[in-house]
C-alpha cells in the first residue's frame, strides 16, 4: 500500500476510483491506495478516535463483477453458520445501509464491528467495509458511518 495523503483528503488523481470518505467523520488520518492487480485496486483511509463514529477504517475495494461472490449474505451468516462454534457470542445480521444496499454487520465480545456492502456498477463490483475496535465502535457507530460512506458513494463519479 502507498500512503497519497496525512490529515488531509487526498487528491483525486492520486486515487484507482472516485472514493466515498463520510463527510461526518472527519478528516482521515492517513489513506492509502493499493495498485490495480489482477484486477484489484483499493483505497484505505483511517480514522482516529475524533470521528463521531469513533476509531475505525473503511476499506474500498474494486474487482471484476462476479468474483467476490455474495460476500454481504456470507458475513451476514458468520455466527449462524459455524462461525461462532466458539461460543464467542457474535451476532451477524442483514442490515439496510441506504441508497438501496444491504450490508452484512458482524460483531461481538471478541472482535472488531464491522459492515460490509458490496455495490455492482458497469461491470465492476465495489466492496465497502467499515471496521473499527468493539469497544468504541459499535453497531450503531458502524451502521451510520457506513451509511455516511454509501451516502457519498460514486466511484463513476
Amino acid at each position: 500500500m502507498t500512503v497519497v495523503a496525512r490529515d488531509r483528503l487526498p487528491d483525486a488523481s492520486a486515487l484507482p476510483f472516485n472514493a466515498s470518505f463520510p463527510g461526518g467523520a472527519g478528516t482521515p488520518l492517513v489513506v492509502f491506495v493499493y495498485d490495480p492487480v489482477q484486477h484489484l485496486a483499493g483505497v484505505d483511509a483511517e480514522y482516529d478516535a475524533s470521528s463521531p463514529y469513533g476509531a475505525f477504517r473503511l476499506r474500498e475495494e474494486r474487482r471484476r463483477a462476479g468474483i467476490v461472490g455474495d460476500l454481504v449474505n456470507s458475513v451476514s451468516g458468520f455466527c449462524n453458520d459455524g462461525g461462532d462454534a466458539a461460543g464467542s457470542g457474535c451476532t451477524s445480521a442483514i442490515v439496510d445501509v441506504g441508497s438501496g444496499l444491504r450490508g452484512a454487520i458482524l460483531y461481538g465480545p471478541n472482535g472488531d464491528t464491522s459492515v460490509t456492502t458490496v455495490d455492482t456498477l458497469n461491470d465492476r463490483d465495489y466492496t465497502l467495509i467499515v471496521m473499527g475496535p468493539r469497544a468504541t465502535f459499535t453497531p450503531d457507530r458502524a451502521q451510520a458511518a457506513m451509511r455516511d460512506v454509501v451516502a457519498h458513494f460514486d466511484p463513476l463519479g
